[in-house]
């Protein structure tokens, strides 16, 4: 077993080489920007920036103490190398996966040494098997370090909450970026395996990863989250933030907003209805007709967020993972039933 795995990674070095130098060099990239970051010293208060508001023409009073800590944080967090780092994180599970998955099966069959590959092994799945199990054990590791550097990255990027109670950029840092390179890898093993062609089968790799992330958010959250949504804020106080009806919702999978009116849910109709009875009646000229009295704030409707609260952050995360390795495990087992099945050319 020992040998076999270490001929695998011998077998592509290249591939071997290659992403551990790029997850590495990423994860060195996140680690840097982070400490950037966290050397600014950011006061609190200057997180939530809002700038002094001034008339036009109007002086103001005092020096805006947020102002410059605010744009030299700016000038990192909008910078080309925070993007570089954050746009490559989104991509480079999938590479990884891609790059070990399509050539594990494909290029023995196009270079005709996959006949002799299973004589010498006896059995032509615990031959694949094996190649697989040496794949997941360099990259589940390398997939590991990423995951923990962008958790840091975006503790970094929002201080004041903690990475594991929010859903900013959730599928591409922490935990899920280990299961979809396994999703990525395995699922492009079976691709390989079943055109035994290298190069089609990358391209078309490419474009199944690229649909399969592009429709994961609308399906998973359509099908399976939006059911569990529930209110982000108190229904009975949530038209009036003075008395603490709003609640962060900055942390949460926002879906949708509904209609109460105190406290009680309501229809688009019923909305209009109430606004058509809360406005006042105008003549031609403008003039209100008869004696309008103001609507008591309480009968008004007003708008509900409906998401999942950032407390959810490990039950959703666990979800969607065990999702990827169930995909991942079936596309695993495809390839074993193939590779028994097909001819060596």
């Amino acid at each position: 077993m020992r040998a076999r795995i270490i001929l695998t990674l011998k077998q592509h070095r290249f591939e071997t080489i290659a992403i551990t130098v790029v997850c590495l060099g990423l994860a060195v990239g996140a680690v840097v920007e982070a400490y950037r970051l966290f050397a600014l010293h950011t006061p609190a208060d200057c997180l939530s920036y809002q700038p002094i508001m001034t008339m036009p023409g109007q002086q103001p009073t005092a020096a805006d103490p947020c102002l410059i800590p605010r744009q030299q944080r700016d000038a990192i967090v909008n910078g080309f190398d925070m993007h570089l780092v954050q746009m490559l994180l989104w991509f480079v599970p999938f590479l990884a996966g891609i790059a070990f998955g399509v050539p594990l099966v494909a290029r023995e069959v196009e270079q005709g040494t996959a006949p002799l590959s299973w004589a010498l092994a006896g059995s032509r799945w615990r031959w694949l098997l094996t190649k697989m199990f040496a794949v997941v054990l360099l990259i589940v590791p390398l997939l590991i370090v990423l995951a923990a550097t962008t958790d840091f990255l975006e503790s970094a990027l929002v201080p004041t909450v903690d990475p594991h109670a929010s859903f900013d950029m959730y599928l591409t840092r922490g935990v899920p970026i280990v299961f979809w390179g396994l999703a990525a890898f395995l699922g492009t093993v079976a691709l390989g395996t079943i055109l035994g062609r290298t190069l089609p089968a990358v391209f078309l790799a490419v474009v199944i990863c690229l649909f399969v992330r592009t429709a994961w958010d609308p399906l998973i959250n359509r099908e399976l989250l939006r059911p569990s949504a529930q209110a982000l804020m108190d229904t009975t106080k949530a038209s009036d933030p003075i008395s603490g009806g709003y609640t962060s919702w900055s942390t949460a999978l926002v879906f949708d907003y509904r209609w109460y009116v105190a406290g009680k849910p309501v229809t688009q109709d019923e909305v209009e209805a109430i606004w058509a009875v809360q406005q006042p009646q105008l003549d031609a000229n403008g003039n209100v007709i008869g004696t309008f009295v103001p609507p008591d704030p309480s009968e008004s409707p007003y708008q509900v967020q409906f998401g999942i609260p950032g407390s959810m952050y490990w039950p959703v995360v666990a979800v969607e993972s065990g999702i990827l390795l169930a995909g991942a495990i079936f596309c695993g087992g495809v390839a074993l039933i193939w590779v028994e099945r097909r001819r060596p050319y």
